[in-house]
């Protein structure tokens, strides 16, 4: 199943949200609204992953786009590309097809104190999701991320719905789509 859009549009941390439609969904800069297949290896996956359990893969995906290191990351897609592992093809090409864009005054200020996330996860008991199928699934999970500096300089916690749709894949579990609010 292919997604008819791709749009990346600029979070305030300076991160990329994809969302599966075809205009942004933000007033801010998109850097792409084009979709684009594109032939991309399968990553390796995660082997501390069950891909079996959706829950877990939606979480692993929540956690790994939430967690940034200026010390190491060029800009805050680099937490999306690490994320790949979880995502089906079609979004896995979406993502490796971004590139990094100027970094933001956030990301700016979070260099100058080389800021690493601190990332907790919660359980989502917020209202239902869409149902579920033999093929496809619907999950979320709660994300809250600390960023703070080497220095000991924190910047304001922030908080985050991840609502993740799963497609089932010949190895497992993977996200076909997502939204972060």
């Amino acid at each position: 199943m292919l997604i008819a859009a791709v749009v990346v549009v600029l979070l305030a941390a300076g991160g990329v949200l994809l969302a599966a439609t075809g205009e942004p969904s933000s007033p801010m800069q998109a850097v792409s609204s084009r979709p684009r297949v594109v032939e991309t290896p399968r990553p390796v996956a995660d082997q501390k992953i069950d891909y079996r359990d959706p829950d877990a893969v939606c979480r692993a995906f929540a956690e790994t786009v939430h967690t940034v290191d200026t010390t190491t990351d060029a800009g805050p897609t680099d937490a999306y590309r690490r994320a790949i592992a979880y995502l089906d093809e079609t979004l896995t090409g979406a993502v490796a097809d971004v590139s990094t864009h100027r970094p933001s005054p956030r990301w700016q200020r979070w260099t100058q104190h080389q800021v690493r996330t601190q990332v907790r996860l919660h359980p989502y008991a917020g209202d239902a999701l869409g149902p579920d199928g033999d093929q496809e699934t619907h999950r979320a999970v709660l994300v809250s991320a600390s960023p703070v500096g080497r220095d000991g300089w924190r910047d304001t916690e922030t908080h985050h719905t991840v609502y993740c749709t799963l497609r089932l894949v010949a190895d497992g579990w993977r996200l076909s789509g997502y939204s972060i609010e």
